[in-house]
């Protein structure tokens, strides 16, 4: 139904850098988190007793992810303008590229904390 919505909201061409804007991020996000999503659930889960220990988790598996997810940014801020008329045949791509970085950060910080919570079993 949302496919549909946006489909006619913003028309072909522009519902289709959408969805290859939204194709990047989860790609890019999956890289910038480099398989912490489940070193997060089971460490937070393991210390379930002390707020402060599951802080200091998180804390750490933050400054850790923050080195694959800047190096993947990077990589988006200066190499993706080039690639993207290139890759995805759509020269309108390369003025949402960086918006696409910025959403990176935000899916990484969003998976992570997600699966914190997951494993402080506050949501099923």
């Amino acid at each position: 139904m949302l496919a549909i919505l946006i489909g006619r909201y913003l028309g072909a061409e522009d519902a289709g850098i959408y969805y290859t804007m939204l194709s990047i991020v989860l790609l890019m996000s999956f890289l910038g988190t480099a398989g912490l999503q489940q070193v997060t659930m089971r460490e937070v889960a393991t210390s379930q007793g002390a707020s402060h220990e599951i802080r200091a988790i998180i804390r750490r598996i933050l400054i850790v992810a923050s080195v694959p997810t800047s190096v993947v940014v990077l990589v988006m801020l200066t190499v993706g303008s080039e690639l993207a008329p290139l890759w995805f045949k759509q020269p309108k791509l390369e003025a949402y590229l960086p918006w696409c970085a910025l959403a990176v950060v935000a899916t990484v910080l969003f998976n992570l904390f997600a699966e914190a919570l997951r494993g402080y079993r506050r949501v099923i």
